[in-house]
């Protein structure tokens, strides 16, 4: 079984994936708390989101001003968070990362909004601690009875379900293309020909 440094340094990796990824950080935070104090398992996650936070803000600012920004805007809780972002953007940051809510909405909402980076990076920094110290500290009290095996198989099964998900989204959208294709050729022909 690896020490205490080397499950840290473990756990920061697979933080940041999950988090980059948008995967459960359940599973590994319930792993580690067995043989690391939940303060520093939540330092560790929280470092890993202030990365996240960092990259999300320099990459969502780019990329989501286009198609994908305009998909996020029509949900029905996008409006609401929008409305709570104006008014307490730090607040609501923090909230979002520190409880079970779709933080998707902030990560695209805040950096998108020119909030500035230092405050957000602190909130996502922040709530993330709060949530993962509350896992971690249940995970301490509760180690007897979460057997590795089965947090494994949660934090590789949502791995593959989401690969999966993605696969069949992107061909879906691939066959949805090529679907399109000739009907646009056709629309092309038709309007070439002199009646």
């Amino acid at each position: 079984m690896p020490g205490v440094a080397e499950s840290l340094a473990l756990y920061f990796a697979i933080m940041i994936g999950t988090m980059a990824a948008g995967l459960p950080i359940a599973p590994a935070t319930l792993i580690v708390a067995k043989v690391a104090a939940p303060w520093l398992v939540a330092a560790v996650a929280a470092l890993a989101a202030a990365l996240i936070a960092v990259g999300d803000y320099a990459l969502v600012r780019r990329a989501f001003r286009t198609r994908a920004l305009e998909r996020v805007r029509r949900s029905a809780i996008f409006a609401k968070v929008e409305r709570w972002a104006r008014l307490a953007p730090f607040l609501t940051t923090l909230l979002f990362a520190a409880l079970p809510m779709p933080f998707v909405i902030v990560r695209v909402l805040v950096p998108v909004s020119g909030y500035p980076l230092a405050r957000y990076v602190a909130a996502v920094s922040l709530g993330r601690y709060a949530r993962v110290f509350a896992l971690a500290a249940f995970g301490t009290a509760w180690s007897g009875f979460l057997p590795n095996e089965i947090l494994v198989a949660l934090m590789v099964g949502t791995a593959v379900i989401a690969a999966i998900a993605a696969v069949a989204h992107r061909s879906g959208r691939l066959r949805g293309a090529r679907a399109a294709e000739p009907a646009a050729v056709e629309e092309t022909v038709a309007v070439g020909v002199d009646p």
